[in-house]
């Protein structure tokens, strides 16, 4: 099972509607609210804890009742729905976020200049040289960048897991490859206009997709 949702948080902007969605939400998520200087910031946390309340009623749930824990590798979940695995994203404008019955994790971000130096050294060769090679080496670098966060937040292991210790491997089928490695993974990519995003589920532990 997966499911993926997006939303642009810019409607957000509009302070009445703001505050009228925020009340919709649990005081954890209201919290995480708080807690951003940006108000920028702000209508992305809001836009991320709508789409976990949409998600949330096709189980017959919602978000302002979720109780959460967060595991021994840092990654948050449902206390009261274990069962129910989510996570989420967010970049510029636009909000995601990706419920499954497997670990999953998922990365959006907005195309700018792809930052070549940051490719050199913390991507792995394979990556690098088809990010020169691409037409669009922009676009070539937000999808290895979305592919590789994805897997990373999949594993729980965030940041922790450094960039260059894995590689992704690019087909009909994308794979992962490296020592870290342990399990399989199926990855799922969209291409959003002015937008780039992935999804990572350890697919050895998901009944359909």
């Amino acid at each position: 099972m997966l499911k993926v949702y997006t939303l642009d948080v810019s409607e957000f902007d509009d302070d009445a509607l703001f505050e009228k969605n925020t009340a919709k939400l649990s005081e954890y998520r209201k919290a995480k609210i708080e807690k951003v200087h940006f108000r920028k910031d702000k209508n992305l946390c809001l836009g991320a804890g709508i789409l976990i309340d949409r998600a949330l009623s096709e189980f017959g749930l919602h978000e302002r009742d979720m109780v959460y824990g967060t595991r021994s590798n840092g990654k948050p979940y449902f206390e009261n729905a274990p069962q129910i695995h989510f996570n989420v994203s967010h970049s510029d404008l636009m909000a995601m976020c990706v419920f499954s019955d497997a670990e999953v994790g998922c990365d959006i971000e907005k195309i700018s200049e792809a930052d070549m130096k940051i490719a050199r050294r913390f991507f792995c060769e394979e990556e690098y040289k088809a990010i020169e090679a691409a037409d669009d080496p922009n676009v070539m670098f937000y999808r290895y960048w979305t592919l590789k966060e994805s897997f990373m937040k999949c594993t729980g292991r965030g940041m922790k897991l450094p960039l260059n210790a894995f590689c992704i491997h690019l087909g009909d089928e994308i794979a992962v490859t490296g020592d870290s490695v342990t399990g399989k993974f199926l990855f799922k990519e969209f291409d959003l206009e002015g937008y780039r995003a992935a999804v990572c589920i350890n697919s050895g532990f998901c009944k359909t997709v």
